[in-house]
């Protein structure tokens, strides 16, 4: 009898140690990003998503608009088997809330810290997916390439840190070019805008993890933009036009030139590097310039610096202009 005892207890023993063995790999499982079953995996939640203001006394606006989609990004660190890399999330007016855009496969967090940061609009292309190089382009403005993000804060999956509101701020200036026709004799179509200056970058790029703008990768010392994909910009005696165009940031040398072709004929101002505060042209900033055509020559009348807060535009067809009223 008591050797039948001492089988049974040493049987006790192997199956207590099986079980702790399995429930120890149960928890390494938890250590695998992306797998939805694990234990202790906890999904980010976002709870809002909002465009900081840049002055303190300015109400942050949020970019929840119906099907506003986001990338996040969640960093490899200690306990976590690899990086999550562009992770939609999308807003829905439906439900008021934002979610992953695929339920299964949200940002998972687990019990260590770990960095976590985003950008807006998403853009799946396998060129978003590294999040110290997100691309920036010196372009007529459309909504896509308004690229704002939210750096670098540390997550886990306790209910505290598990969810947070994306304080977005711009990676982009804007130039706002506004034409107005003084005494000009001709019909003034406006069909082409050149800006030169020596550090003019036609494209550069974001690490949205510590919110700094790198070198451009290509430098040109003029770009052109036509004002229309489907005819030429022509400014009336009456009213006004505007073009815009988002610009990568960078620090002037020299004069900047802005060139006209009106009617065929090139018309050209050349403007301080002075003229713009720091001789840059800086992130989260539009400059408003005021061009007025008097005869054959072009002159400046305005140039206006301010925040640039208000919430990324929607895409017009094609339309990279917007008309303003008659002044």
């Amino acid at each position: 009898m008591k050797l039948i005892k001492d089988k049974d207890m040493k049987r006790t023993i192997t199956l207590i140690t099986t079980a702790l063995l399995l429930g120890a790999c149960s928890q390494d499982a938890s250590l695998a990003p992306g797998n939805p079953l694990a234990d202790g995996a906890t999904p980010l939640q976002v709870d809002d998503i909002v465009l900081e203001a840049s002055v303190p006394t300015r109400a942050a606006t949020t970019l929840a608009t119906d099907n506003a989609t986001i990338g996040v990004f969640c960093s490899k660190e200690t306990g976590y088997d690899a990086a999550q890399a562009n992770i939609p999330y999308i807003y829905s007016t439906a439900t008021s809330k934002w979610a992953p855009k695929v339920a299964s496969a949200p940002v998972w967090l687990l019990a260590y810290n770990a960095n976590v940061c985003a950008y807006y609009p998403y853009n799946a292309a396998t060129t978003y997916a590294n999040n110290t190089a997100i691309p920036l382009a010196t372009a007529v403005y459309t909504a896509a390439g308004d690229i704002c993000f939210a750096p670098n804060r540390a997550m886990n999956g306790t209910p505290a840190k598990s969810k947070t509101t994306f304080a977005m701020q711009r990676a982009m200036a804007m130039m706002v070019f506004t034409l107005k026709k003084g005494d000009y004799p001709g019909t003034c179509k406006v069909s082409n805008i050149m800006l030169a200056n020596t550090n003019l970058p036609a494209t550069g790029t974001i690490n949205i993890t510590a919110a700094a703008n790198t070198a451009a990768t290509v430098t040109k010392a003029a770009l052109n933009y036509a004002p229309l994909s489907t005819g030429d910009m022509t400014v009336t005696t009456t009213g006004q036009a505007a073009q815009n165009v988002l610009v990568v940031p960078f620090t002037l040398s020299g004069n900047f030139t802005v060139t006209l072709t009106v009617d065929g004929k090139t018309m050209k101002i050349e403007l301080p590097a002075a003229t713009f505060a720091n001789s840059k042209i800086e992130a989260g900033k539009r400059y408003l310039l005021t061009l007025k055509l008097n005869g054959t020559a072009l002159d400046v009348t305005n140039v206006t610096i301010e925040d640039w807060t208000d919430v990324p535009m929607t895409d017009t067809g094609g339309k990279d202009y917007e008309p303003f009223p008659a002044s």
